[in-house]
């Protein structure tokens, strides 16, 4: 994660769309959120938003959890 990180934005970015999605997710959802948003603002607009809704969807079933 912290060589994603450390990457600019569109080289993280190219890198995360040629990899699984699963593996894409944690690495993006392991990163600042400053970061990773800069990350998702690079990638093709459907990876992105696939990505975006599995962090939403791991945030909102973490939090019913007790």
């Amino acid at each position: 994660i912290k060589v994603y990180s450390t990457m600019k934005a569109a080289e993280a970015a190219n890198l995360i769309a040629a990899i699984d999605q699963d593996l894409a997710l944690r690495i993006i959802s392991g990163m600042k959120s400053k970061i990773a948003g800069q990350v998702l603002s690079q990638l093709d607009v459907k990876v992105a938003k696939t990505i975006s809704e599995k962090l939403a969807g791991k945030t909102i079933d973490s939090k019913k959890q007790p």
